[in-house]
């Protein structure tokens, strides 16, 4: 019996498992969900950059205060630029088996 005709008597597809994790979506998902990370992580990273950079900032350090806030928002905004990138660049190898 094929696939279509398992489909056509009101079967569901099986899932794809890899390590327990059920797979289930699509890798247009994917590449869509790659860019809105790609595209926060810049902003994150911009954001935290300009946040560096501030007058208010630069004050706060120069009367010994430091301020973490920028430096949380640099490195989650490259980690999610990255999650991106590698989401982007995937090629569907779960799709494959």
């Amino acid at each position: 019996m094929e696939a279509r005709d398992h489909l056509k008597n009101g079967a569901k597809p099986k899932s794809q498992t890899r390590g327990g994790i059920i797979y289930s979506i699509n890798m247009e998902n994917n590449k869509i969900f790659g860019v809105i990370l790609l595209v926060i992580g810049i902003a994150l990273a911009v954001y935290g950059f300009n946040i560096q950079n501030s007058f208010g900032s630069q004050l706060a350090s120069a009367f010994g205060q430091k301020d973490n806030s920028a430096t949380i928002c640099i490195v989650l905004g490259v980690l999610a630029a990255i999650v991106g990138i590698i989401l982007l660049a995937n090629k569907g190898n779960e799709e494959k088996k």
